[in-house]
Order: structure tokens, then sequence, then C-alpha cells
């Protein structure tokens, strides 16, 4: 690996202590860009969040100098070290060192850290400067020898001079079990890249890699990445997913009852007669009901509570009486999806189709959005509701499939 292909390496470490990471992708191109529905001036972390997924998109897809311009408009919205050392790897891929080294100086005034960690760094694109410097002096001297025969000087390509400092980037495999989790990577804020199973592109060197699933604990792990060796199989990220649990208090009518509970892939647990306290699954589930010969099921979704409070859950073998929770603050989504066309899916289940705004109340936390239009791929994204407060997307047109 030449020397500012080490770019990665040495700065995101500072990166990792500074802020963590982590949309589904945006077209690079401006026409998509310009088609897609943008959000009211008033959300400066959405409008940072869509140009710097706009950014990734076209760094992935070579287009170097508009990734610099996206990562510059991110950065104008919602400053953020991370921005800086993203414009400083679309410039080194530009062949521009001088830029590059001011991004890094950008990135380097950030903290203490960051500074300590680019000396080096700062040190290596200085020798790629002057090496730069020495390549045109060398080509001004080639070129006037040619004239002075009397031909003409042959076209130059800044390519054929690189200096192997190009920075390298590994294909990955990022899973979780149960699949369908929001994939971020270095910094949360500015978006998920995806759900699981996903297979994309990362630089050499640590990343942070967090999964978030509805119903589930999120899990962060720093993660190396290296070039893999030959015969080697690209590298595989998985993450297993445990279920986020609920403090319940459940009580039955009558206390002669026993109470049975019944998880959503399942799995079973008797719970006692009459009451039980303790922690169970969210999610969806069925409690089961028994005594004198008589049974009665009763689905029940459990939400966590935002203070981690007690969830009350009363159950009753009248069938005329609904199973009763504790009151849960609920949040207040709204998709606005001017322009578009499909159909819009939240945790699996339809709301509603584009292009009429769509108004749906949740309860607070994480949940999984989806629009679906036949002969195009799925815009997927992991969005967190807030109890008593309103949050608004705005999806992106889709790709044909």
């Amino acid at each position: 690996m030449g020397s500012v292909s080490r770019l990665w390496t040495v700065c995101m470490g500072a990166a990792l202590c500074a802020a963590l990471a982590l949309g589904a992708t945006l077209p690079a191109e401006a026409q998509a860009e310009a088609a897609a529905p943008q959000p009211a001036p008033d959300e400066p972390k959405e409008l940072a969040r869509l140009a710097y997924l706009a950014g990734r998109e076209a760094f992935d897809g070579g287009q170097f100098e508009e990734a610099v311009r996206q990562f510059m408009r991110a950065d104008s919205i919602l400053p953020k070290p991370l921005l800086h050392f993203y414009i400083a790897q679309a410039q080194a891929r530009l062949g521009l060192w001088v830029e590059a080294r001011e991004s890094l100086k950008k990135f380097a005034a950030t903290s203490d850290d960051a500074a300590s960690q680019s000396v080096s760094l700062a040190a290596e694109l200085e020798i790629a400067i002057g090496a730069d410097a020495v390549r045109l002096a060398r080509e001004r001297v080639e070129d006037a020898v040619v004239k002075a025969n009397g031909s003409t000087p042959p076209p130059r390509s800044a390519q054929r001079y690189a200096l192997g400092t190009n920075v390298r980037d590994v294909p990955v495999q990022i899973a979780s079990n149960p699949p369908g989790a929001a994939i971020f990577v270095d910094d949360v804020e500015l978006g998920s890249i995806g759900n699981t199973p996903l297979q994309t592109r990362l630089f050499v060197g640590p990343h942070l890699i967090a999964v978030e699933l509805p119903n589930k604990k999120p899990v962060r792990r720093v993660v190396q990445i290296t070039v893999p060796q030959a015969g080697e199989e690209i590298p595989r990220i998985s993450f297993d997913l445990e279920p986020l649990m609920v403090t319940v208090a459940v009580t039955s009518e009558p206390a002669s009852a026993t109470v049975w509970y019944f998880a959503a892939d399942g799995a079973r647990r008797r719970l006692g007669m009459g009451q039980f306290k303790g922690e169970l699954p969210a999610g969806n589930c069925t409690f089961l009901l028994q005594q004198g010969g008589r049974d009665r099921r009763i689905p029940f979704v459990i939400a966590p509570v935002a203070d981690g409070s007690e969830t009350a859950i009363r159950l009753s073998l009248n069938e005329t009486e609904q199973a009763r929770g504790a009151p849960v603050r609920v949040g207040h989504l709204r998709v606005v999806m001017d322009g578009l066309q499909g159909d819009l899916f939240v945790d699996g289940a339809k709301v509603g189709s584009a292009p009429t705004e769509a108004l749906v109340d949740l309860p607070p936390g994480p949940h999984k959005l989806e629009l679906r239009r036949k002969g195009h791929v799925t815009w997927i994204q992991t969005i967190k509701v807030g109890p008593d407060s309103e949050t608004v997307v705005y999806p992106s047109d889709m790709p044909e499939d």
C-alpha cells in the first residue's frame, strides 16, 4: 500500500474516537438528485445526511469530483470531522495532493487526538506533493527535448505517474441474525448505508460498524479491514442480535388462571398463575391463559418504554375484554413522497402509497421503512421515532432493478 493509502488507517483512529458513524444509497447524478424530493430548509441534519450519502455513492462509482462536491456540501450544512477525512480521500484519488493536505489540516484541527494522528500522514502528503513537483519538472524537460527535435510532445496522463498512493478499498459482506438490520459505518448521525445482508466496499483500516433492528439490542463493533490474500474469501462481518428486553408486570383475571408466553419464533415460557414480574422480549407475542378446562390465546405486542419503566399487562379469560398494557407515549411519522411511485411499508405492514403523504402513529423507537415499486430497487431506511414528537422522512427516487 502506498503512502497516502495509509490515510484511512491513520486518520480513522482519530475519527473513531471523535464520532460514531454509519443510508440508503442515493444516486450521485445531478438529474436524479434534482428529481428526488428534498427536505424543508429547516432540516439541516436530513440535508447533510442526503449529501453525505450522495458523496459515498459518487465515490464508490469513481466520480471523485462529485464526491468532493457532495461531502463539502454536507460539511457546510452539518460540520463533522469525518467529512474532512472523506474530502481528503476523494481529493487524493484525483491527485490533488495540496488540496488533500488542506482538508487533512481541517481534520487535524478538530481535536488533539486528530492532530497527533495526522502528523505522519501530513509528512507523507508532503512527499507526494514533492514527487508531483518532480514529475512536472521532468515533463517540462522531456517536452523541451521533444520540441527541440521538431516533434510534438505526447499527451500526458496523470495516472501514468501515479505514485501508488490511491486509497485501497475492499469488498466486504455485512450480515446479521436475524437479517434486515440497518447498517451504520463510522457516523450514525449521517445515516444508514443499507440493510443486512449487504455487500459493500470499505477502506482498509479500522471502522466502527453499528447495526440496529427494531426490538433488538443495537450492536457496535470496531472492525479492522485488511486486503484479502490470494485465495482468501472477502471479509464477512456478522452480528448476532439479541432481543431487547422489557420489564413487565403480567396479571391474569381470574387470578387462578395459568399464563403462558409464546414468542414469535415459537419459543414458549410458563409465567405461572395469577401474576408475573420480570423481563420479556420486545415485539410480537401471544399469551395463553388456562383455567378449569378453558383457555384463551391473546396476541400482543410488547413495546419498550423510553424511560425503561415497568409495563403493566392485564390478561383476562373473558373474550370480551382485550389485553391491556400500560399507556405508551406514541410518536408521529410523516413520510413525504411527492413525485414518487410505490407502496410504503412500516415494519412490514403497508401504510400508504406514493405520491400521497403518509401519516402514521408509532411507538417510540426504531422502525423499518420500505418504499416498494415493481421493477425498481426497494428504498429502505431505519428511522427512530421519538415520543410526543413528529419525525419527517423524504424517501429518494428508486433506480430500476
